[in-house]
């Protein structure tokens, strides 16, 4: 039997094998097979629906700047991040070896909800970082590229790195929102409201290590 679901669980793929074969096979004894493949149930990695022509600017950003030798020390990175107040994933668990997690048949495509929680902005450098603080302002403005953001770059010296739409992984700092989140996630009781989860997210963004941001940086060099 051919599996043409990584979501399906193993009652699930008992019924295919039922229905493929005519041979009754208990789930415990799909999941105990499973696990001898070591093809685990695991989370699935959200990844932003993506068109044709942003694929097309993505590799061409990547042509374009593989060979770009930057004093990443001197580079400052900033972002803003959404946390909930509780997180949920349907329970949806896809079945992969552990070197297929960004396999396109090993993710789900999602968008941002509208479920209560926070959004934060903050900046990571290589010997240190911002405070992380509360984002207020709820429009649809692209601050990256405003104007005034623009003129006031320009005026401090600061050169804006070009970067190409939809591309969050690329930068260091969505993997500290990564690891945050993470951090966030172990607690075992959800927050109460949203101050109580903006304290939590800035005790754990205070306690990170450096180190692990200098690491995300370090990154930056292999080509």
């Amino acid at each position: 039997m051919t599996v043409y679901d990584n979501t399906a669980s193993s009652r699930q793929l008992a019924a295919h094998w039922l229905t493929a074969t005519g041979v009754l096979m208990s789930a415990s004894s799909i999941h105990r097979c499973l696990l001898h493949r070591v093809l685990r149930a695991r989370v699935p990695l959200n990844r932003i629906p993506l068109m044709a022509n942003h694929r097309r600017l993505h590799l061409q950003w990547a042509h374009e700047y593989r060979a770009w030798q930057a004093d990443w020390p001197q580079v400052v990175f900033s972002d803003e991040s959404r946390f909930n107040l509780w997180n949920h994933d349907g329970r949806i668990r896809v079945r992969r070896y552990a070197n297929e997690r960004c396999l396109p048949e090993c993710a789900i495509e999602r968008h941002s909800g509208l479920t209560p929680g926070i959004m934060v902005w903050a900046a990571i450098l290589y010997h240190g970082r911002s405070n992380l603080l509360r984002k207020l302002m709820q429009d649809n403005a692209r601050p990256q590229v405003a104007k005034n953001v623009r003129d006031f770059c320009s005026a401090q010296h600061m050169e804006l790195l070009p970067w190409p739409v939809y591309s969050p992984d690329m930068s260091p700092i969505e993997h500290v929102w990564d690891l945050d989140g993470r951090c966030l996630a172990r607690v075992p009781s959800p927050a109460a409201s949203k101050d109580e989860l903006l304290l939590r997210i800035q005790e754990i963004w205070n306690s990170l290590p450096q180190t692990d941001i200098q690491n995300l940086f370090d990154s930056c060099h292999v080509v």
